[in-house]
C-alpha cells in the first residue's frame, strides 16, 4: 500500500494536484505540528518590499510589481552615495567607471528628480518609501562623464567634480546657493512636496565598503568613530525637519561590516572597540538617551549568502541543495554553512537573525532590525522561489522589522514574484498570509519548512505555507493543536513541473479532527487554507 500511495503522489506531482486524501494505511514522510495556542507573534507588513534605483518607476509600478502587491519600495544602492539631490546627478562609483552622469534623472536636473516619480506612485498605492541620503560628504556637481573616471579630471577632482555635503544647513526647501548641499533642505523639500508621503530615511548605502564601491570620494576604510558620528549628524539633520522620522542605519553590506566595518584584518578598530555592531548600537543608544529621543529607528544590514553558487544563476543540483538549505543560516543553531565565514573566519553556526536580535537587546532594546538588500540567486528557477519563500516565513516568525529584496526579479516568469505571492495574492485575488504567527514545527528541517498564520489573533482562518525542498514528493501530516475545529483545507502549489504560477489544487477533508495529510511535489511550495467550521 505504501509504494502504491506514493506512486499516486508522484502522478500527483507531474499533474500539479497536491490535494489527495492519504491512502489507508500509509505514513506520512513528515509531520507538520501546528500550535493555534502559540506563538502569535505580530508579523510587520513591511517585510514584503522591494529594492530599486529609481529608475524602474518612472512610469508607475510595472504589471510585474503590482502583482507581488509590495508593502515597502526602497531607494537606495550605490548609486545613492554620491547622488547629489538638488540636480539628480550621481555617481555609480566601480559599478560604472566612476563616472558622474544624469543616470537617475535624464529628463531633468529640477531638485528632488531622482526620488519624485517613484514617491508619488508609491504615495497613491499608500505604502511608504525609504529614501536613502547621503552621508559621506561629497556629491557629484556634474553629468559630465568625460573622462569617464572622475578621478583623471585632476588632482582636485573632488572640488571640481563634486559637491561637499553636509547635514544641517539654513532652514528652507530650496537648495542653498554655493558648492555645499545640504540634506535637511532636502529634508524639507520633501516634506513640502511630499506631506502625505509615508517616507522611511536610510542612512546612505553599504558603508563598510566605501572604500571598494565608492574609492573616488572615500578611498579608505571607514572607521568606527567616523561612521557613527556621521550616522547621529545626519539622523539628527533628519529628526530637526520630521522628528517622528523612522530612520535606518548603517545599512551595512554583510557579514564582515557588522563584525568589524569590514575593516583589513587585523583591524585596529576591532583590537580597540570590538564588535562594530555593538559598538555602534550602544553609542547610538547614548546618543538618543543624550537627546531624550530615539535617534535611528533601525538596524539595518543587507544579506547575500556566501556560500559558493547560492546568490547566482547556477542551476546545478549542488547549487540547488545548498541555496534551498542556506536561509537555515538565519535561524538554526545546528545548522554550519559552507563559506568563508565558517571556513576562514572559524564561526560556527550563524544564526544569524537571532544573533543580531541579541546584540539588539543587549546594546539598545526597542531597535528594529532590518534587511534592506537581501537576495538568494535564481530568480527564474524554483530553487529561487523556495528559498524567497523560506526566507520571507523567516523574516515573519523572527520579528525581523523591515526588508526590500533588491534585485529585479519580479518579472513575468519569475519564480521569486510569485513567491512573494505565495505570501501576498495567492489565489489570486487579494488573499494574503495572515498579520499574526503561530508556533508551527516541522518533523524535518532539513527537507522541509512550515509557517503558520492568522488575522489578527482570530483563529476563524487559518493560511499555513509549506515548502518541499526534496526532489520526490513529500507526504505531510498537518497536525493542529488548541484549535477550534477546522473544516475542509483549500491547496494552492508553486511548483517545479507548473512553471512560476500558483495554482490551484483542490481541497482536503482532515482524516479526524484537525489532521490533514497532503502530498507536496518535489521542488515546492504549497498553501493551505483553513476555515473554522
Amino acid at each position: 500500500m505504501r509504494k502504491l500511495y506514493l506512486a499516486i503522489a508522484a502522478a500527483a506531482a507531474v499533474s500539479g494536484l497536491t490535494a489527495l486524501p492519504l491512502a489507508q494505511g500509509s505514513s506520512a514522510n513528515v509531520t507538520f505540528t501546528i500550535d493555534v495556542a502559540a506563538g502569535h507573534r505580530v508579523i510587520s507588513p513591511l517585510i514584503y518590499g522591494l529594492s530599486d534605483d529609481a529608475t524602474n518607476y518612472g512610469q508607475g509600478f510595472t504589471p510585474d510589481v503590482r502583482s507581488v502587491h509590495p508593502t515597502v519600495i526602497r531607494l537606495g544602492g550605490d548609486r545613492f552615495t554620491a547622488l547629489n539631490w538638488t540636480n539628480s546627478y550621481s555617481n555609480a562609483g566601480a559599478d560604472y567607471y566612476y563616472e558622474n552622469d544624469d543616470y537617475m534623472d535624464p529628463s531633468s536636473s529640477a531638485p528632488g528628480g531622482a526620488y519624485a516619480a517613484t514617491i508619488e506612485h508609491d504615495e497613491k498605492a499608500r505604502i511608504p518609501t525609504i529614501v536613502t541620503i547621503p552621508i559621506q560628504g561629497y556629491v557629484s556637481a556634474d553629468d559630465n562623464n568625460n573622462p569617464p573616471d572622475v578621478r583623471d579630471s585632476g588632482p582636485d577632482y573632488l572640488s571640481t567634480r563634486f559637491d561637499r555635503e553636509e547635514p544641517i544647513g539654513p532652514k528652507q526647501a530650496t537648495p542653498s546657493a554655493g558648492r555645499i548641499v545640504y540634506e535637511n533642505q532636502f529634508v524639507y523639500w520633501l516634506a513640502k512636496h511630499f506631506p502625505h508621503a509615508k517616507l522611511i530615511f536610510s542612512l546612505d548605502n553599504e558603508p563598510d565598503y566605501w572604500y571598494g564601491s565608492h574609492p573616488e570620494v572615500h578611498p579608505d576604510p571607514a572607521s568606527y568613530v567616523e561612521l557613527t558620528a556621521d550616522d547621529l549628524a545626519y539622523a539628527r539633520a533628519i529628526k530637526s525637519v520630521m522628528p517622528k522620522a523612522q530612520i535606518t542605519g548603517p545599512v551595512l553590506g554583510g557579514w564582515d561590516g557588522e563584525i568589524n566595518l569590514d575593516q583589513p584584518y587585523p583591524s585596529v578598530d576591532y583590537a580597540k572597540y570590538g564588535n562594530f555592531t555593538d559598538y555602534w548600537l550602544k553609542h547610538v543608544a547614548a546618543a538618543g538617551k543624550s537627546a531624550h529621543r530615539r535617534l535611528i529607528t533601525d538596524y539595518d544590514v543587507h544579506w547575500y549568502p556566501q556560500i559558493a553558487n547560492v546568490d547566482s544563476d547556477d542551476t546545478s543540483a549542488a547549487a540547488i541543495s545548498a541555496r534551498e538549505h542556506a536561509p537555515l543560516s538565519l535561524w538554526d543553531p545546528s545548522f554550519v554553512e559552507d563559506s568563508y565565514i565558517t571556513m576562514d573566519e572559524g564561526y560556527g553556526a550563524l544564526e544569524l537573525i537571532p544573533r543580531l536580535e541579541h546584540e539588539i537587546a543587549a546594546n539598545n532594546p526597542g531597535t528594529n532590525l532590518d534587511f534592506s538588500e537581501w537576495d538568494y540567486g535564481a530568480g527564474t528557477a524554483i530553487s529561487g522561489g523556495i528559498a524567497v519563500a523560506d526566507v520571507l516565513g523567516i523574516f515573519g516568525r523572527y520579528g525581523v522589522h523591515l526588508a526590500t529584496y533588491w534585485p529585479q526579479d519580479s518579472v513575468p516568469g519569475s519564480y521569486t514574484a510569485a513567491a512573494f505571492r505565495i505570501f501576498r495574492d495567492y489565489n489570486g485575488h487579494g488573499a494574503t498570509f495572515g498579520n499574526t504567527e503561530l508556533k508551527a514545527i516541522t518533523s524535518n528541517v532539513d527537507e522541509t519548512s512550515v509557517y503558520a498564520s492568522i488575522f489578527n489573533r482570530s483563529t476563524h482562518k487559518l493560511v499555513i505555507v509549506a515548502i518541499n525542498k526534496n526532489t520526490v514528493p513529500e507526504v505531510a501530516t498537518v497536525r493542529l493543536t488548541h484549535s477550534p475545529c477546522y473544516g475542509t483545507a483549500h491547496v494552492y502549489t508553486l511548483s517545479s513541473s507548473g512553471g512560476p504560477y500558483i495554482r490551484s489544487a483542490g481541497s482536503i477533508t482532515p482524516s479526524r479532527a484537525d489532521v490533514y495529510h497532503v502530498v507536496m511535489p518535489a521542488q515546492s511550495v504549497s498553501v493551505l487554507v483553513l476555515i473554522v467550521k
